[in-house]
C-alpha cells in the first residue's frame, strides 16, 4: 500500500516537469469547403495527434504543402461562419496559452478569438485580437505563408483545452490559411502544493523506512 502512495505522489511531483503536449486537433465535420487537407483526406479529428495527415497538418512544423483551412461559408461582409471557422486543440495538461502564429494564405485571416477551459462545455472567452499586421481588407493582403502573430500576452488562464475562431478574415467572402501554431507554457505550481507534495513523499518513505 506504501509502495503504491510512493508511487503516487513520484508521478504527481514530476508531473509539474514534464513539458505539455497537443493530443489532438479538431474542427467541425466538413466545415472546409474548398481544397485543403482536411477535406482532401476526411480527417477532420486527429485523436491521437498526427501531424501528417488531414487537420493535423495545422501544427505541423514543417512549412510546405496545401491549405489546412479553406472555406467561403460566411455570416456577413469578412466575417466567416464562426460554427465552422473554429479550431480546437487538446493538451495532455493545463497549459497557459499566450500566442498563435497562423501562416497565412494571401487571403487570410485577420482577427481571431480565443477560448480556454477543461471541458468543451465550460470554456471561458480570453479575449479577440488582430494579429501584428491589423485589420487588413483586400484581394492580396499578406505574403504567401506570411507568419502573422496574434497575442493573448494577458492571459493567465489555464486550461487543456484551446479553441481557436475566425472572427474576421482579408477577403470578404472566403480565406484560407496552412498552419496555426501555439506559443503555451505549464502553469507554475503554487508552492504550497509542491511543499504538501514533498512532505507526503517524506513521511510515506520514513514509515516505509521504519517498517
Amino acid at each position: 500500500m506504501y509502495s503504491k502512495a510512493i508511487t503516487f505522489l513520484f508521478l504527481l511531483f514530476f508531473s509539474f516537469l514534464y513539458a505539455a503536449s497537443i493530443t489532438s486537433i479538431s474542427i467541425p465535420v466538413n466545415s472546409m469547403d474548398a481544397t485543403c487537407t482536411p477535406a482532401d483526406s476526411g480527417v477532420w479529428t486527429s485523436s491521437p495527434l498526427d501531424i501528417n495527415s488531414g487537420i493535423g497538418y495545422w501544427v505541423n512544423p514543417s512549412l510546405s504543402g496545401n491549405f489546412v483551412m479553406h472555406d467561403h461559408v460566411y455570416v456577413s461582409t469578412y466575417v466567416p461562419d464562426p460554427s465552422r471557422a473554429v479550431v480546437t486543440y487538446k493538451f495532455d495538461q493545463a497549459v497557459v496559452v499566450t500566442q498563435v502564429n497562423i501562416y497565412q494564405h494571401v487571403r487570410g485571416i485577420t482577427q481571431i478569438e480565443a477560448k480556454v477551459g477543461n471541458s468543451l462545455d465550460s470554456l471561458s472567452s480570453i479575449g479577440t485580437t488582430f494579429s501584428n499586421r491589423g485589420d487588413l481588407t483586400g484581394w492580396i493582403v499578406f505574403n504567401e505563408w506570411e507568419n502573422t502573430t496574434f497575442s493573448f500576452n494577458s492571459n493567465t488562464m489555464a486550461g487543456t483545452y484551446f479553441q481557436m475562431i475566425v472572427r474576421k478574415t482579408a477577403w470578404e467572402n472566403g480565406y484560407a490559411a496552412y498552419r496555426g501554431l501555439l506559443t503555451f507554457t505549464e502553469p507554475v505550481p503554487e508552492p504550497a502544493s509542491l511543499c504538501s507534495i514533498a512532505i507526503g513523499l517524506l513521511f510515506c518513505m520514513v514509515i516505509r523506512y521504519k517498517k
